[in-house]
């Protein structure tokens, strides 16, 4: 089996990643996906594409220079897509800044050095030829294709889910209630034996007969 280099020296093996269609690099995976071929018409629709092809994946979002250049040169000798591929960010209008879909922090960007205007339906667009950033209309660029990408196999492992989180969740509600009922069960053993110990006693000239406590002297 070939592995493929990692970029940090590392090898990282392709069978981490959902299929042979994507390409690994870093802790993910990356697949490029032709907008003509998938009728996709809107930013939504590259992101169900996204999701439809691997568990987590997502359209691209881009963490540092490294990973802005492999994008740039898998462009130029593996994919040969478009002009522009739409990035995975959104224009947040509360505080007038572009966020990642996947909710990642923005430490790194590539914008062009033009003064672009931002409006309410604004979308952020790669160029793969300069691998520069550029802000467009949603609605008015055409989406010709989608890069995805999604954490590598080996990375998911490691990642928490819901599923883990419900796991614990009802492990420790598991304990608590065996710990209640043992405490409940030692109180109500431990009252019983407190209780003095009853003796039957007929009523001189009846038929009835009634229970009194009897005491019970412990020698010392």
């Amino acid at each position: 089996m070939a592995w493929l280099p990692h970029p940090h020296g590392r090898l990282r093996n392709p069978e981490e990643c959902p299929s042979s269609v994507w390409i690994p690099f870093g802790s993910y995976c990356y697949a490029f996906f032709q907008g003509t071929l998938n009728n996709v018409e809107s930013v939504e629709d590259a992101r169900d594409l996204c999701k439809g092809n691997a568990s987590g994946a997502d359209i691209i979002s881009i963490k540092n220079e490294k990973e802005n250049t492999f994008i740039l040169e898998t462009f130029k000798t593996h994919w040969q897509g478009p002009d522009y591929i739409l990035l995975g960010m959104i224009f947040d209008t509360d505080d007038n800044s572009f966020k990642w879909y996947d909710e990642s922090e923005m430490n790194f960007t590539k914008w062009t050095e033009e003064i672009d205007e931002v409006l309410m339906n604004t979308c952020a667009f790669m160029n793969t030829k300069s691998g520069k950033w550029e802000k467009k209309s949603c609605e008015e660029f055409p989406l010709t294709g989608t890069l995805c990408k999604t954490a590598s196999a080996y990375e998911k492992k490691y990642l928490p889910g819901k599923s883990a989180l419900t796991t614990t969740v009802v492990v420790i509600f598991t304990i608590v209630m065996i710990i209640s009922t043992a405490a409940v069960w030692y109180l109500c053993k431990r009252g019983a034996g407190a209780r003095k110990p009853l003796e039957q006693v007929d009523l001189p000239h009846t038929k009835q007969r009634y229970w009194k406590p009897v005491e019970i002297l412990v020698p010392r």
